[in-house]
């Protein structure tokens, strides 16, 4: 008797978990899909400062000039904690969960448990910060002209999402993947419907430049200015 109160409770469970993740589901599609196809804000036809959107088909990330005349991040990014030998004319930024960002410097390296804890739980996240040459243009890397405004809005946005201390960023130690970058502790947590391109969407999104209502994946970013 005892055995079949158990086996219909846990049945009961099991089929309140299932409608639970199934409605979850759903509802991720239906923000994904329709966030997506709902544009917001306008495509820059110039301006006197530019910034670069890029993404490897998963994540999207911003690149600046490394000091522009209006703006130098080295004022904000310690050069000292990077290699010697780099290119420093511009610099990446792009923010995620710290765990998948830190430990899958290639896509060969993701492991279930990092995508599953990124995917399905609130995570810690950081921010990662690289120097490199100038980028090249493609579909997958678009320049964007801004005013100095939007400009501003950005670089904002952008000092806005690291975590500080006594008003300095906080590097994370040996986490980098070469002598070009380095990871930074970061505001907020990473979850299902805040992701890395969630962040560059919201960039943009401050700046009043085109972009997706809700940008889960990349295309409701990189979509708007492929030609």
């Amino acid at each position: 008797m005892l055995w079949r109160i158990l086996s219909k409770t846990g049945l009961i469970y099991c089929a309140g978990a299932f409608e639970a993740f199934s409605a979850a589901a759903f509802t991720f599609v239906l923000i994904a899909f329709y966030g997506e196809a709902i544009p917001m804000g306008e495509v820059p036809k110039d301006g006197d400062h530019y910034i670069y959107v890029r993404s490897n088909g998963i994540h999207t990330e911003l690149i600046l000039p490394t000091d522009n005349g209006t703006v130098d991040w080295t004022e904000t990014i310690a050069t000292e904690n990077f290699g010697d030998n780099i290119s420093k004319e511009y610099m990446v930024f792009g923010w995620g969960d710290k765990g998948f960002y830190m430990n899958t410097p290639e896509w060969s390296d993701l492991t279930a448990k990092t995508a599953g804890s990124a995917l399905l739980l609130p995570t810690s996240t950081a921010m990662h910060v690289g120097f490199e040459p100038p980028p090249q243009e493609n579909k997958d890397c678009v320049k964007i002209q801004v005013s100095k405004k939007q400009y501003l809005k950005i670089v904002e946005y952008i000092n806005n999402s690291f975590l500080e201390r006594n008003d300095e960023v906080q590097l994370i130690p040996g986490k980098g993947y070469g002598p070009n970058d380095n990871f930074y502790e970061a505001q907020r947590s990473y979850h299902l419907f805040r992701t890395c391109n969630t962040w560059t969407s919201n960039a943009l999104k401050e700046a009043g430049i085109r972009t997706s209502l809700f940008a889960i994946f990349p295309n409701a970013v990189m979509g708007h200015f492929r030609k």
